[in-house]
């Protein structure tokens, strides 16, 4: 017999106590209950607590080592409404009886399993020694649609997706010679054909010395977690596919293109946007529009700022000189808000056109029309003056040939008036000649 106290701590201990626990009385003095080897590794009370606290006696059987005990534990009086002391005393069972009591308790703790075994929804199964199948639990049967007389040693195979068998029945074959547990992937074919991915995990269940007893396997549904990450996988393949087209025509394409951070610094720009202001890729990053072209109107800055403010795209043309030239230049640039999936604006984008050729050369036309616009202005004042000093001494030999004509119609030949009417007619389309100018 042992005493314990309030507190739950051995102050009284006999020999026989002691002895049955294979220790020295009076090392045990002082030790809490659960520091001795009585405790059955539940989460309950400990013995001597469920007395103190109950007001009743309670009593367990137990394997300490080699030996099996029967545990009472009893209440004593308490002092001052203060929890009781408590008495515990260990009584050894006889052999037959601590045998059946054990082969009790192990059944119970099969039922449970089997109970758990069969309700959860997985799939479990036990081999014997040599690989030969000796349990499947409920689910096996419920998942594959097959029935418990088609067990034979064998059937599992039908089960498991011919490219998947050859290298399990390998691992397990392994397994089976050495011991070692395993885990691999495969696909079983469903009740209704469908083949689904699981994770197999098996691992031996080995005696006191070490002899493997049995295997004890079990098998998770993993289609779904399999889908998803396939998934995710050709999703990253395709935005790495996307994105590497992205960059062959961000640095290809022969327009200037740059992207910009909320505080107008330059994340990204391509060759040819570097290429016009004169700079490295490099000497951009991190920096401002206004850091590096000081000299633009109207400046680029000021309108990228508008456009990440209020979210609409912008189209306006700068001039000014950049690091690439002293000649001024000419650019147009269309810059719209850079959004994130849940629509706030994370910064702007451009693309933009050297318009400076074509400006010069819409300035060299429009010189040259002015010019072209001046000199038809002259080339009708020529025309009035000359049609003019042309006409007056032409409208004189008209009316002289008129009046000859008239005068000496008598005395003129035939001959003589068919060269005075062609005259009068050659007159007449010179005049025309000249009005037409």
């Amino acid at each position: 017999m042992a005493i314990f106290d309030s507190s739950g701590r051995l102050t009284q201990c006999s020999a026989e106590f002691a002895q049955l626990l294979g220790e020295n009385p009076q090392k045990l003095l002082g030790s809490a209950y659960e520091e001795l080897p009585l405790s059955s590794g539940s989460a309950t009370l400990p013995l001597v607590r469920q007395a103190q606290e109950t007001g009743r006696a309670a009593s367990q059987d137990l394997a300490v080592g080699e030996v099996h005990l029967r545990v009472s534990a009893q209440p004593l009086q308490a002092r001052e409404g203060g929890l009781p002391h408590g008495a515990v005393t260990l009584r050894a069972l006889e052999q037959e009886q601590a045998t059946r009591e054990r082969v009790r308790q192990l059944e119970t703790e099969l039922a449970r399993l089997r109970s758990l075994f069969e309700n959860l929804p997985l799939i479990f199964w036990i081999v014997r020694p040599d690989g030969t199948p000796d349990y499947f639990n409920r689910f096996w049967y419920t998942f594959t649609g097959r029935s418990p007389g088609q067990a034979e040693p064998e059937s599992w195979q039908q089960v498991i997706h011919p490219e998947e068998l050859p290298e399990l029945l390998q691992r397990w074959s392994r397994c089976l010679t050495t011991g070692e547990p395993y885990e691999l992937e495969c696909r079983y074919r469903r009740h209704d054909g469908a083949w689904i991915w699981h994770r197999i995990r098996g691992f031996p269940v080995r005696d006191s010395a070490g002899h493997i007893l049995s295997w004890l396997g079990c098998s998770i549904d993993i289609q779904e977690s399999r889908t998803a990450v396939e998934r995710a996988e050709e999703e990253r393949r395709k935005s790495e596919q996307v994105r590497a087209a992205l960059d062959t025509f961000f640095d290809a394409v022969p327009a200037g293109m740059a992207l910009f951070d909320d505080q107008m610094r330059y994340l990204r720009i391509n060759r040819s946007l570097a290429e016009m202001n004169g700079l490295s890729v490099e000497g951009h990053i991190g920096r401002t529009p206004r850091e590096l072209l000081p000299e633009l109107d109207p400046h680029p800055e000021d309108l990228f700022r508008k456009v990440f403010t209020t979210g609409e795209t912008v189209t306006f043309e700068s001039t000014g000189k950049s690091q690439a030239s002293d000649e001024v230049g000419t650019w147009l640039q269309c810059t719209a808000p850079v959004r994130a999936s849940g629509g706030h604006r994370l910064g702007v984008a451009t693309v933009i056109l050297d318009i400076s050729h074509r400006k010069r050369a819409e300035a060299e036309r429009d010189r040259l029309i002015g010019a072209l616009e001046r000199s038809n202005r002259e080339l009708d004042q020529f025309a009035y003056v000359a049609s003019h000093d042309l006409k007056a001494p032409l409208r004189g030999i008209t009316n002289l040939t008129q009046w000859i004509g008239d005068d000496l119609k008598d005395v003129m030949t035939e001959e003589t008036r068919q060269q005075m009417r062609l005259l009068i007619g050659r007159a007449h389309r010179m005049e025309a000649l000249i009005n037409g100018i």
